[in-house]
């Protein structure tokens, strides 16, 4: 036998009883994942990490090395509690 549910049935076993499928995120988030922030200084340490990652994987690093380049810089100018977003400043024409 098969079981037809209505459209506003819960999609998962831990969703509310009120929850549609649509109000559901599907695939759920770890709750680790959930406001965690990194520096600057922090993202561009783990560089050498993705870097010898996209090597063993045999995947060209050609689009991350560019925007590494421009993390290192800001760093470099004294900008290490901050996130990515500063990073666009340096593609501003003067």
């Amino acid at each position: 036998m098969i079981e037809v549910l209505p459209t506003d049935a819960p999609c998962s076993a831990n969703a509310s009883p009120t929850a549609t499928p649509r109000d559901t995120q599907w695939p759920p988030r770890p709750p680790s994942t959930k406001n965690v922030t990194s520096n600057l200084a922090m993202m561009v340490r783990g560089n050498a990490t993705l870097l010898r990652t996209a090597e063993e994987q045999k995947v060209s690093p050609e689009l991350l090395t560019p925007f590494m380049t421009l993390m290192a810089r800001r760093l470099a100018d004294g900008h290490a509690d901050e996130g990515t977003t500063g990073v666009i400043d340096l593609l501003r024409m003067a």
